[in-house]
This record gives C-alpha cells, sequence and structure tokens, in this order.
C-alpha cells in the first residue's frame, strides 16, 4: 500500500510540476497576468493533475 501511494503521490507531483511550468511559460510569454486569467489557470493545474494522475494510473493497470 505504501509502495502505490508513493508511485501516486509522485506522478501527481511530476503532473502539477509539468502543467505549472506551461502556466509559467505562458506568463514568460506575457498572458495570463490578470488576476481572473491566473485564477482560472491555477485552478486548471490543479485539476488537470489530478486528472492526468489518474489516467497516468489507469494506463499503468491496462484499464484504457
Amino acid at each position: 500500500i505504501f509502495g502505490k501511494f508513493f508511485v501516486i503521490s509522485l506522478c501527481w507531483t511530476f503532473s502539477f510540476h509539468i502543467l505549472n511550468e506551461i502556466r509559467h511559460l505562458a506568463w514568460d510569454w506575457g498572458y495570463g497576468f490578470e488576476l481572473k486569467t491566473s485564477k482560472i489557470s491555477g485552478i486548471f493545474v490543479l485539476v488537470g493533475s489530478f486528472v492526468l494522475t489518474i489516467l497516468f494510473y489507469m494506463l499503468g493497470r491496462n484499464l484504457i
């Protein structure tokens, strides 16, 4: 159980980091500085990281 928790946590961490880096790349280009856009992109990063983690888990278990 601890091993599964560790692997899923690591997958979520990488997913969150990758999506957040894409967000920061958009900021480097000068997009997304408005408060509303910044909040929406932050929520997208958080939700997207959970979705990616679930997809990767399902892919690893051959469920999809």
